[in-house]
């Protein structure tokens, strides 16, 4: 599986040929350097910007700022200087207020400490060559030692190895299947993980299944929500077979009552959709399909295939 990789917000003026052309060149330089650029549009609406802009600032690992000169001002010390874009600064704001580490880069000519960048005390890194920007953005993103391969959320994949035996009170054993809950921040502990099954679809009938739900037990721990430490993971019990009766899937939720679990009889074919939410680290969601009676006694859960 391929990890999706750190996002970097850029935020520019693209007033002019010269400016989108120079943040396109700035796009591919962090592309080939394992980011995952966002080269920032301007909207329309109020929508499109609660919607684009926001959404992208919030879900970013880091914030890149070229402040590229605009119309001539003349300044308070009778010199004429330039202004740089207003949007822009706007972003800049947003993202000092989300407290994502950020690069700011000043064309020549730019007022120093126009706009945000005097309010929020940025340390601009001044470039007076357009073509040579690309390069400077690289060393210096080398410099602030920024990684590509962590994220600000949560990542949930089946778990390996996929399922475990487990022996049962009372004699004979359940196969337990796990999903794999990572915790790809780099820094930030996800606190307060709960992790819930959110809906069920036939997959054959194309229906969904009616339940209630609640939230489900993590693998050898007794409380509904646990701590993942960064760049760290927990299992998840996402279902349970017993062998005795290996068509009907068993779920694990924190309820005394069986309405806030689905009630599934194979043979047939089902999606599962899973949640984990956290207090510190943005959750995500993953969709799992269970099958029975494909052949005789087998079970097939997402990518493994399981015969009682």
């Amino acid at each position: 599986m391929n990890e999706e990789h750190a996002r970097v917000f850029i935020s520019c003026g693209q007033g002019s040929e010269g400016e989108r052309t120079a943040a396109s060149r700035v796009e591919e330089e962090l592309k080939d350097l394992g980011f995952e650029p966002y080269l920032a549009t301007r909207v329309q609406s109020a929508r499109s910007l609660r919607e684009s802009i926001f959404d992208k600032l919030r879900n970013t690992e880091y914030f890149l700022f070229l402040d590229f000169r605009r119309e001539q001002v003349l300044t308070r010390n009778s010199e004429m200087e330039y202004r740089g874009s207003l949007f822009s600064h706007q972003e800049l704001a947003i993202a000092s207020f989300l407290d994502v580490e950020l690069l700011a880069f000043r064309e020549a000519g730019v007022i120093p400490l126009d706009g945000m960048l005097g309010h929020l005390q940025v340390n601009a890194i001044p470039f007076d060559n357009r073509q040579a920007l690309p390069e400077l953005v690289r060393r210096e993103v080398r410099n602030q030692r920024w990684q590509n391969e962590w994220r600000n959320q949560l990542e949930v994949r089946q778990a390996t190895p996929p399922f475990v035996r487990v022996a049962q009170v009372g004699g004979g054993e359940g196969v337990f299947f796990h999903l794999q809950v990572t915790n790809r921040h780099n820094r930030v502990a996800a606190r307060n993980c709960y992790g819930y099954l959110r809906s069920v679809t036939n997959a054959r009938a194309n229906e969904s299944v009616g339940f209630e739900g609640a939230e489900f037990k993590w693998a050898g721990y007794t409380l509904p929500n646990a701590l993942i430490p960064p760049r760290s993971f927990r299992k998840l019990d996402a279902l349970w077979i017993d062998p005795a009766n290996p068509e009907r899937p068993m779920f694990r939720a924190f309820a005394d009552w069986s309405c806030c679990t689905p009630e599934l009889v194979g043979p047939g074919s089902w999606d599962l959709e899973y949640e984990v939410l956290s207090d510190s680290v943005p959750g995500c969601r993953k969709t799992m399909r269970i099958e029975f009676g494909l052949n005789p006694g087998e079970i097939r859960f997402g990518e493994t295939s399981l015969r009682l």
